[in-house]
């Protein structure tokens, strides 16, 4: 006789597994941002990162996609810095 309680944990491994499948692909493959890949099969946002880890999956960087203007100028200052100001000496009399 097959132990239920063993047949009901297959299934959720198997379905584990297929929702895995489709947040990796849609993740690496398509592109798509966690928040949208959530919405897209009605997760939510931390069953979604949950399953990213658990598969190793390596994120992305935040905020989002740089153009190649943006990466060369990523560490320059976006203005010149000036000089620390210099307060003159007030006596004490």
């Amino acid at each position: 006789m097959v132990d239920r309680h063993t047949t009901l944990a297959r299934q959720g491994s198997q379905r584990r597994a297929e929702q895995t499948a489709a947040v990796v692909e849609r993740y690496v493959e398509g592109g798509q941002p966690i928040r949208a890949i959530a919405a897209d099969l009605g997760m939510s946002y931390g069953k979604v990162h949950a399953l990213l880890v658990e598969s190793a999956t390596p994120r992305r960087p935040v905020g989002g996609a740089r153009t190649r203007v943006q990466q060369a100028t990523a560490g320059a200052s976006p203005r010149p810095t000036a000089a620390p100001s210099v307060r003159p000496r007030v006596s004490a009399c």
